[in-house]
């Protein structure tokens, strides 16, 4: 298994586990920063029962982001201002 295999790898399974626990919790929604849009995509294809809230700072991956079931998003200016007042 070269790297990039192991990274989606590891990363499917986190998405995985993010979705198993909505069926077994009162989650009210999955929050993913997301710069390419694979997270949210791979989230959507499981049909969560909970919204996927969507944050890329990407404007292409902004437009793709309305392609997803349940999925979404917020813009880069408004995530520019929740990672400035996170900092």
């Amino acid at each position: 298994m070269n790297c990039l295999e192991f990274f989606f790898f590891i990363t499917d399974n986190i998405i995985y586990e993010a979705y198993k626990l909505t069926q077994y919790m009162d989650i009210k929604a999955i929050i993913c920063p997301t710069e390419t849009g694979y997270t949210a995509r791979r989230l959507s294809t499981l049909k969560p029962n909970v919204p996927i809230i969507a944050f890329t700072k990407n404007d292409d991956t902004f437009k793709y982001l309305n392609l997803f079931i349940k999925v979404y998003y917020i813009n880069r200016l408004l995530y520019s201002s929740i990672k400035c007042h996170l900092n």
